[in-house]
């Protein structure tokens, strides 16, 4: 049973009473009422929740409006009334306030904030310790599934029903369509006719969406052949002869996604695309970012939303989203796949004919497999470790200006059967995959960074150069740069060299060495288990409200999707002779296929697979692990005389290296070592057309790009590349790209601010020897480019140098002392908020 809000707050707050309990109440009614009320907009903004609500019966008025079930409205008053005046001396029981609609707490979610909203719900006003040891849920969201909460009452209610919204058959499309747009039939268009549509162009019984395409492209579009209309095969590239690559043979966007809409009216009914032309044009707006977003971004849930707000009804809201995502999820894909083939390059989306595809593919496989892979044929015999099971994954090609990129997608399925839940690799990820390459990673840094420092992103980079850069003198001849690329670095290492590196980065240890590794894995619980686990959550908070130890799991609420997210934390024991074991397995054992995979009895052998002669499959998760491995290895072995010296700055993230230093002679002697013999060792080749080596002196280029940043070879700032503006229509791109802008781009500029202040700092005491220098100008520019800048807590940086620049520090270098406190001062604020 749930108790009212103001029996919960006459029980959680005793030494609230009186006037004051009123308007804490007060507040929290008028807070949720001005956020749905839309014609209470212009008195939400005049409101503030700081200051008192005078008129108490106002909000008592406005309560109705809240509620579902305005039975109780009545007693509610009279007991708000009581508790007003201060007369409410035991707990009272209502229901009315525990049934706000979900609606209504995510607006009151979106005023107050997440981490407010959390801390509301959960630890202060959501839950109550009862004598028993149970919780009990006083008010708050009701917590469903995305799915869920998107089905009409009557669907919810099936607590068995399936997360996943189930394929349409092609009858159940039929009536979907009838359904929506019965009302704005006309007299000729009945429903038979709606349905001899679909039967030309989509089989009667429930076949995959594939067939519907055959019969597209069979049909050739003859209806295309218009001058208003084109078709995709009319589209090729000119300098077919001179054409060395994929890139070379690109259809363009605008003519694909033309075509696939033409062929799209031909499958869905012109009614299916909305009465109005504003609903079309988003249609098709949403198709042609779903076939232009790179990695295909968009997710179900946002093709759902996209349609929910132009119908009213719940049933015409979920029929009209479940025909649209079945569009999406089978009809365009299939659609696109037997016109083009659709590709992914330098985080863009190209499409090309299938002849031109497969000729270019076939060579470079063919090319690449003499050189790096060996035939292989299965056998399940050889499959008898879990990390033998998952040893596999399907081949995928990515443009490149020459030839392809060969990436590998690891399967989530055990080679023995692939028809197994992908619950089981997710558990095999966090039991072996994830603990072994934390643990990798921990004793590289332990390693290796102390003798070259890592560098992980923008930040860091220019951080390192502007610490190298105070250390050194520049001399005249200026700054030599080394910009190193490795050819096919992932293709060519060693499998010895691995295995050799791997034993030495343990040989501190002994093979019964046990390490013991935390790892965490969050599990969504299946509608099936819904009930069972809601009891478990609501224990789990009893406990995080009642003990101090964390427990096993832990509820971690988002109220993003009002679900219910549990926490698996564990401590793993690995010894050092099963982490050499698993990883010189998942090095050598590795396999790729392309093709179709049998699923069924038919095991007629419709795919190829090969193995490695060298190097690791870029893709898998490890790769990357053993890839900085062998190179950090390799960088501190080869380059020791060098490393220690102050001249010399080295940069390299995984593959990509980058030598810095102030002697030309030095940087001349690293790339001659470079191009030697000496790296046949580990299997590294030098891509000589892309390395470059050049010198301030006689510079070629006006910048160095590396790390998707530009390196200023004069005087050494780092500048962020612009990156195109993104169609953000969620709440977690949009954080993570605001994420991303505060700890690059600021703390870049930050860097900048440090060398302009720098510089005024060191020559301020030549600056006021000339006759024509002016304090007073001078003080009015610091704090005008101060002023610029703000602190990431909101404090103006003008507010604390103000007291810096005072009358008595203004002469001689008081002054130079007061700006380096007040960088050092800003560096500890950035270093603090940036943790």
């Amino acid at each position: 049973m749930r108790v009212s809000l103001v029996a919960y707050l006459h029980q959680r707050l005793p030494e609230v009473a009186g006037d004051a309990y009123s308007v804490q109440f007060s507040q929290f009614l008028r807070d949720v009422y001005l956020e749905i009320n839309p014609d209470a907009k212009e008195r939400r903004l005049a409101y503030n929740p700081i200051t008192p609500i005078d008129d108490y019966h106002d909000a008592l008025r406005q309560l109705p409006p809240l509620l579902k079930d305005d039975g109780n409205v009545g007693e509610l008053k009279n007991e708000l009334a009581q508790a007003a005046a201060g007369r409410d001396s035991r707990p009272q029981f209502n229901r009315a306030l525990t049934h706000l609609a979900n609606s209504h707490w995510r607006h009151l979610y979106q005023i107050m904030g997440r981490d407010h909203f959390i801390t509301m719900i959960i630890n202060h006003k959501g839950f109550v310790p009862l004598a028993n040891g149970t919780v009990l849920q006083v008010f708050g969201p009701t917590l469903y599934t995305p799915k869920q909460k998107r089905l009409p009452a009557k669907r919810t209610r099936d607590k068995h029903r399936s997360a996943r919204i189930p394929q349409l058959t092609p009858s159940e499309r039929d009536n979907v369509i009838i359904r929506l747009c019965h009302r704005r039939l006309e007299k000729k268009l009945t429903g038979k006719c709606l349905n001899a549509v679909f039967r030309r162009f989509i089989p009667r019984k429930p076949l995959p969406p594939i067939q519907t395409c055959d019969v597209i492209a069979s049909a050739q579009l003859g209806s295309l052949d218009d001058d208003d209309s084109f078709s995709v095969s009319q589209s090729t590239t000119t300098n077919a002869n001179k054409a060395s690559s994929a890139l070379d043979y690109q259809l363009s966007p605008k003519k694909v996604i033309g075509f696939v809409l033409e062929a799209l009216r031909l499958v869905v009914p012109p009614l299916a695309w909305g009465s109005s032309p504003r609903h079309r044009r988003k249609i098709c707006n949403l198709i042609h970012r779903f076939l232009t977003t790179p990695t295909m971004t968009i997710a179900e849930e946002d093709v759902t939303q996209c349609f929910l707000p132009v119908f009213k009804k719940p049933e015409k809201d979920y029929g009209i989203a479940e025909f649209w995502l079945w569009v999406f999820r089978d009809v365009l894909a299939y659609i696109l796949r037997s016109s083009v083939r659709a590709a992914e390059s330098k985080s863009t989306i190209i499409f090309v004919e299938h002849a031109a595809w497969n000729r270019l593919s076939d060579g470079f496989i063919d090319t690449y497999a003499r050189e790096f892979l060996i035939p292989y044929n299965p056998d399940k015999n050889d499959f008898k470790t879990s990390a033998q099971k998952y040893n596999f994954g399907r081949m995928r090609l990515q443009p490149k200006t020459s030839d392809f990129r060969l990436i590998c997608i690891p399967s989530h399925h055990p080679w023995t059967n692939l028809r197994e839940a992908e619950s089981s690799y997710f558990m095999f990820r966090s039991t072996w995959i994830t603990p072994i390459s934390k643990l990798l990673q921990q004793r590289i840094a332990q390693r290796y960074h102390p003798v070259v420092a890592p560098c992980k992103g923008t930040s860091d980079l220019a951080s390192l150069l502007a610490q190298w850069k105070s250390n050194v003198t520049i001399p005249r001849d200026g700054i030599c740069f080394l910009k190193v690329d490795f050819a096919k670095c992932y293709d060519r290492l060693d499998h010895d060299v691995i295995i050799d590196t791997l034993a030495k980065l343990f040989d501190d240890v002994d093979d019964n060495h046990v390490f013991y590794c935390d790892t965490e894995r969050q599990v969504k619980p299946a509608p099936v288990t819904k009930k069972r686990l809601r009891g478990d959550a609501k224990m789990a908070a009893s406990q995080l409200l009642e003990a101090d130890n964390t427990p096993l799991y832990q509820v971690e609420p988002d109220p993003l999707d009002l679900d219910i997210i549990l926490t698996q934390r564990k401590n793993i024991a690995l010894t050092k002779g099963k982490v050499l074991q698993f990883c010189e397995s998942t090095v050598r054992d590795g396999f790729m296929y392309d093709g179709v995979l049998p699923r069924g009895d038919n095991n007629e052998v419709n795919y190829r697979a090969w193995k490695r002669k060298k190097g690791v499959f870029q893709g898998f998760p490890l790769s990357a692990t053993f890839c900085e491995l062998v190179l950090s290895d390799m960088v501190v072995t080869e380059f020791e005389s060098w490393l220690h010296r102050p001249e010399l700055l080295v940069l390299r993230v995984v593959d990509d290296l980058l030598f810095v230093s102030t002697d030309k002679m030095m940087i001349q002697s690293i790339y001659q070592h470079l191009t030697s013999d000496r790296l046949a060792h580990y299997g590294i080749k030098i891509n000589r057309e892309k390395t470059q080596l050049h010198t301030t002196s006689s510079f070629s280029v006006t910048h160095i790009d590396y790390l998707g940043a530009e390196i200023n070879p004069y005087d050494l700032s780092v500048n962020v590349k612009t990156r195109p503006k993104l169609d953000v229509r969620s709440f977690t791109k949009f954080y993570k790209q605001l994420l991303f802008h505060y700890t690059t781009t600021a703390r870049v500029f930050d860097q900048k601010l440090k060398f302009v202040l720098d510089a005024i700092k060191r020559n301020f005491s030549a600056l006021q020897d000339h006759d024509e220098f002016q304090i007073e100008p001078f003080i009015r520019f610091i704090r005008k480019l101060i002023n610029s800048t703000k602190e990431l807590d909101g404090v103006s940086m003008a507010t604390l140098i103000e007291q810096w620049l005072g009358a008595e520090e203004l002469r001689g270098a008081s002054f130079a002392v007061t700006i380096g406190k007040a960088l050092a001062k800003r560096q500890e604020t950035l270093t603090e908020a940036f943790k």
